[in-house]
């Protein structure tokens, strides 16, 4: 089974065409030996997709890495030795083609193991805004991702329950996804579907037409409003693109409170 670094809904991302942002990391330094190992997938059928090219990306700059590329093999199997590095970025579908739309996806170990790399089909990519209700304006940006908390015993990423997220700079449309991984139109003070379209179980998100440029900060924030992680977010533009990037909180539990409850019931999807 593989291990969930990344998570997305994709679609509602991509959609901004002219403006799409990635979510990244510090790079510290890691390990310059360090042996990667993944898949990539389709993000809605999970199928793998096989006999693509995948393009490593600098984790801050979201430059491509000289020299570091692979293509996809039996089962969407793809492995890279000695990225620079604690953290990387993948361009998951260089030169794909086709049914899908460039997808690229920040703030991944480099020395992962059986890790998940998204392909976005195009479908997906007109569906998704339209679910959240939202109009997409193609000169700003937008981003999917989880907001998680990393369990220290068991190595699992678990959703942040009650979350939310916003750009530390500017404003956007903000969107969190139901039981059926799609975003949800906001429904203000729903105690049957979660506090004004958030969905307090996956911590799954989607930003879009928001202020682009290097530098933005893309923050998390618990149930009781206090700040707690972040991505820094590099500047990427381009038509039919996909951004996909996590926040992760910190802390000694999961700040998601107990009481923190999702009801999943048709008219909540």
């Amino acid at each position: 089974m593989y291990t969930k670094r990344i998570f997305w809904f994709a679609v509602a991302c991509a959609v901004l065409s002219s403006g799409l942002l990635i979510g990244c990391g510090e790079d510290d330094g890691g390990d310059p030996g360090a042996q990667f190992n993944g898949v990539l997938l389709n993000r809605i059928t999970r199928n793998p997709v096989i006999g693509k090219t995948v393009k490593a990306l600098d984790n801050v700059t979201g430059d491509v890495i000289p020299g570091q590329e692979a293509v996809t093999g039996a089962g969407g199997s793809l492995s890279f030795s000695g990225l620079p590095g604690s953290h990387v970025g993948f361009w998951a579908v260089a030169e794909l083609g086709g049914a899908y739309i460039e997808t690229y996806q920040f703030n991944i170990a480099t020395d992962g193991q059986d890790e998940e790399l998204w392909a976005v089909d195009k479908g997906t990519y007109d569906l998704a805004p339209k679910l959240g209700g939202i109009t997409i304006d193609i000169t700003k940006a937008a981003i999917a991702g989880g907001y998680y908390w990393v369990n220290p015993d068991s190595g699992n990423e678990e959703p942040v329950g009650c979350g939310t997220v916003a750009p530390q700079v500017g404003g956007a449309d903000i969107r969190y996804f139901g039981g059926n991984d799609l975003p949800v139109e906001i429904v203000a003070n729903d105690p049957d579907c979660g506090l004004d379209g958030i969905n307090p179980l996956n911590g799954t998100f989607l930003l879009a037409n928001m202020n682009a440029g290097p530098g933005q900060v893309l923050q998390g924030f618990d149930a009781d409003g206090n700040q707690n992680g972040s991505s820094t977010l590099p500047g990427i533009v381009g038509d039919k693109t996909i951004i996909i990037s996590n926040i992760y909180a910190t802390g000694d539990v999961n700040p998601k409170p107990a009481d923190c409850v999702y009801e999943s019931k048709p008219e909540c999807n």
